[in-house]
């Protein structure tokens, strides 16, 4: 996947519905943009990556606060007015209505599914939708079936392309100082985040009640101010009571785990646990995580993090007990981390190759 020079590229009016919910998408969008494709975007302009479309001019329709039945209604009105070749649909859980505005209408549609983005299986309608004669590909960043979506496998196999989302290490913030939560320098350290209710914090707060009690491991717990009291109740049932450190500086979670040595993922739908895993792995941390689809496909037990069932507190504290017991696994698995993000295609290959895609379908047409 070569990038092309941008006279390589023939004028392609694209008009792309995203829901920008993270950077590999943004940043695709930004790349069709500066190889020289005619881009609008369509796209929720309250997320932190559209100030990235703003600040390099790309054309923003802007929905507030995100993407519903205006949007659809948006999108026909903008199809009508034309000319449009592609029309691109990216990582939208329910696509359908988006899709649905484009009946009768010249543009092809290509829809972009984004499972390790965003954790979103298709519903059925979607699935009938993607199925028609309208959308003329499927771009999937892992294979449907091992994301745990089989009937999208199943139906959607004659047209479904997979490649794999970019990251990019220069993204992810700097790493942060942990003595600032008040963890000792140097001292082995577990952080896990949530901009929920704080009910996946249970797992590792259980975990360490599992833990030998002269261990000196230091928690810290990423939660929203209101789950703080919840969370010292459960705490108080802890050995490690004075071990555990809370925070409500969410926005802090990729850099807080980058500097941590372990990072465990409680939540896979969490969008923040996402972004501090992909830093984490960049910054070669060991990530534990729950072994459902589609995480096995970004933490490879035994090569850059552990699986283990979910919710099991005693599964969590012996793999957190050996994980600082030897050191030189740890470090293994740090290394096994960073090869992994290494292996994420880069941004030009992955923007190259969805160019690429456009013009074949306008080629078949």
């Amino acid at each position: 996947m070569a990038p092309h020079s941008p006279e390589a590229w023939p004028t392609i009016r694209i008009l792309a519905v995203s829901a920008l919910e993270s950077r590999p998408l943004a940043e695709t969008l930004l790349g069709l943009d500066r190889i020289g494709l005619d881009l609008e975007v369509i796209a929720p302009g309250h997320t932190p990556y559209a100030a990235l479309l703003r600040d390099a001019d790309c054309a923003l329709l802007s929905t507030y606060p995100g993407l519903d039945h205006r949007s659809a209604l948006l999108t026909r009105e903008r199809l009508r007015i034309g000319p449009v070749d592609i029309l691109y649909v990216e990582g939208l859980g329910s696509p359908a209505s988006i899709v649905l505005a484009a009946c009768g209408l010249p543009a092809r549609v290509v829809v972009r599914l984004c499972y390790l983005e965003s954790n979103r299986r298709l519903p059925m309608p979607n699935r009938l939708v993607c199925r028609s004669p309208k959308v003329a590909r499927v771009i999937s960043d892992v294979d449907p079936a091992a994301a745990g979506d089989p009937l999208a496998a199943r139906w959607l196999a004659h047209k479904t392309q997979i490649l794999p989302s970019a990251h990019d290490p220069d993204w992810y913030p700097s790493t942060l100082d942990l003595t600032t939560f008040g963890i000792p320098a140097g001292a082995f350290s577990v952080v896990a985040a949530s901009d929920g209710p704080g009910q996946d914090m249970e797992w590792v707060i259980g975990a360490a009640r599992e833990l030998p009690m002269d261990l000196p491991i230091h928690f810290l717990l990423l939660a929203p101010e209101s789950t703080h009291e919840r969370l010292r109740r459960l705490i108080r049932k802890s050995p490690f009571t004075q071990r555990f450190h809370l925070s409500d500086a969410i926005d802090t979670a990729p850099g807080v785990s980058s500097s941590c040595s372990v990072f465990v993922v409680t939540d896979w739908d969490v969008e923040i646990q996402r972004r501090a895993s992909m830093q984490c792995l960049a910054c070669g941390v060991p990530v534990v995580a729950p072994n459902v689809a589609p995480l096995d496909q970004i933490v490879r037990s035994g090569v850059s993090g552990e699986l283990l069932p979910g919710g099991n507190t005693q599964a969590l504290a012996q793999s957190l007990f050996e994980l600082y017991e030897h050191p030189e696994r740890r470090a293994l698995l740090g290394a096994g981390a960073k090869r992994v993000a290494e292996e994420r295609p880069s941004v030009e290959a992955v923007v190259a190759e969805t160019a690429a895609i456009f013009e074949r379908i306008l080629a078949e047409t």
